[in-house]
């Protein structure tokens, strides 16, 4: 192995020992060998992240949960919350940072409870090619998630998108979901200017139901 895979083996090991190894397969040796630079790379990348979060809280001593984890991804990119969004956390929520492209730049561990792809899945392939919903939702959330970051009010509001399914595309046997949104909020980098949100949501595992 080469130090690029070597280093990429190393990484996702650590990362799947964290996530406590729930719905995902580790990449065999095989995955390794057939990965493209440029795709280990950005599994680096995507992975680079979830370690300092991880390990920043091992070093003070603290708990991998979900305020302690999101405050450390708020530090790892530099972002402020407007208002005191955690007291909309619950338990078992799904907790998500996008960027103003709708780029997710983190998940909670929960996360995985509802994810069937591997790691190097998620870091290679945009999540938008993973998963599919009808296009009224995706509208919607697009709307919703432009509407809170130029609000000039600027605080935590409902996630107003109706309750809708999302499945799997790139599975043999693709897991499918119902997907209740709670809240959304704008994060403010540096200079105070909203480029980011957090969300929360609530997914059910369900039957196959038509999109």
């Amino acid at each position: 192995m080469d130090n690029l895979s070597i280093k990429l083996k190393t990484e996702l090991e650590y990362l799947h020992s964290k996530i406590g190894g729930k719905n995902q397969r580790i990449p065999t040796q095989s995955d390794l060998e057939g990965i493209t630079q440029p795709n280990a790379i950005k599994a680096l990348q995507f992975m680079a992240p979830y370690r300092a979060i991880y390990e920043k809280l091992e070093i003070e001593g603290l708990p991998i949960n979900d305020h302690e984890a999101f405050r450390c991804a708020l530090n790892q990119f530099n972002l402020k919350t407007v208002d005191d969004v955690e007291q909309f956390f619950d338990s078992g929520d799904i907790i998500e940072i996008y960027d103003m492209n709708l780029v997710q730049m983190y998940h909670n561990l929960t996360f995985y409870l509802y994810c069937s792809y591997d790691i190097l899945q998620l870091a290679t392939t945009p999540l938008y090619q993973l998963y599919t919903r009808d296009a009224e939702s995706n509208a919607a959330i697009v709307k919703k998630i432009d509407e809170v970051l130029k609000d000039p009010n600027r605080r935590t509001v409902k996630f107003t998108v109706p309750e809708h399914y999302l499945k799997e595309t790139k599975i043999k046997t693709p897991a499918r979901f119902k997907i209740n949104f709670k809240y959304i909020s704008p994060l403010l980098n540096e200079q105070g200017e909203a480029v980011a949100v957090v969300t929360t949501n609530h997914c059910t595992p369900t039957e196959l139901h038509a999109l």
